[in-house]
């Protein structure tokens, strides 16, 4: 039998870690929502797709620009 997954729970544990990645990344960005971008990206081990020079600051951060 398939195990059921409780999607709210495991949105909140994924929005949990982003929030904690976003909290431990260097101060190289201000904008808040960049910085949640790159903590969801890092996390979730995606691309981040932008033009944006700060990003290739953050080591492990896949860039493709765009």
């Amino acid at each position: 039998m398939a195990k059921q997954v409780n999607l709210y729970e495991a949105k909140t544990q994924l929005s949990r870690r982003v929030d904690e990645a976003a909290a431990r990344l260097p101060r190289h960005h201000r904008v808040p929502f960049d910085r949640l971008m790159i903590a969801q990206a890092m996390v979730e081990d995606l691309t981040l797709i932008g033009n944006d020079a700060v990003f290739p600051r953050y080591r492990g951060l896949r860039v493709l620009a765009a």
